[in-house]
């Protein structure tokens, strides 16, 4: 693990905790903590991380709280197996797609995922939507017909954002970190699409919202299947089959 930087004047504990927490959780998803294991004890990360042990310790709490560790007094602080994480948390999720051991199985199963949700939201932003929401659905997709390539992708997600929006559901919506990264990470440029399930919300007609969302997700860049993997040496892997 590289140590954490020190923060500028403007800096404070909570930010430095928040560092601290990112390059452990990052090292713990590459795998290079053994899942199982104990990290090195409090006083050993706060001198590789350049922190106090205060910082540690609330880096450790944050770090339980996402179910990548466990604290006990007696046994130390124990790297917990992938099933306990919290794969929906966004900081895990990023930590996941930035390692060659979880990308294809994050973003495949969260393909999955979307593919079982979103066009069900679709559905019921079209039952629910006001006409502000409406509006804002289509304003983005004008955006996304104007926009860079970068700038589409956040006009993709803002048009995420607003569908949920627009469905009401509560539940539902707390997917939507999950689903940016997807979007981020596996863009579904596709104007006419978007455009589509905006002028079936606006028409209030659910089954062509559904209809152009499954239409849309299938023509991304992510498989609807997940690959299989298996775990070796405490990391999980992509499988050769």
């Amino acid at each position: 693990m590289e140590a954490v930087e020190a923060p500028g004047l403007s800096g404070h504990a909570e930010s430095l905790a928040e560092r601290a927490a990112g390059t452990i959780g990052s090292a713990v998803v590459n795998g290079d903590h053994r899942l199982g294991a104990a990290l090195p004890v409090e006083a050993e990360l706060a001198r590789t991380l350049g922190v106090s042990r205060n910082v540690v310790r609330e880096a450790v709490k944050s770090l339980a709280a996402k179910g990548l560790l466990r604290t006990n007094r007696r046994g130390g602080t124990i790297v917990l197996p992938v099933a306990r994480w919290n794969l929906l948390d966004p900081q895990v999720i990023g930590w996941a797609l930035a390692t060659q051991a979880h990308r294809a199985v994050a973003l495949a199963e969260l393909a999955q995922l979307a593919a079982m949700v979103v066009p069900e939201i679709a559905a019921l932003a079209a039952r629910h939507a006001t006409t502000t929401q409406t509006l804002r659905l289509a304003e983005t997709c004008e955006a996304m017909v104007a926009a860079d390539a970068v700038h589409a992708v956040e006009a993709q997600v803002a048009f995420l954002v607003h569908l949920f929006d627009a469905a009401r559901n509560r539940i539902a919506a707390s997917l939507v970190p999950a689903f940016a990264a997807l979007w981020r990470a596996a863009p579904l440029r596709n104007d006419a699409a978007y455009r589509a399930v905006a002028e079936a919300v606006q028409r209030r007609d659910g089954a062509a919202a559904r209809e152009g969302m499954v239409h849309l997700l299938a023509a991304g860049a992510v498989g609807a299947s997940a690959p299989r993997v298996r775990v070796q040496a405490g990391r999980r892997q992509m499988s050769p089959h």
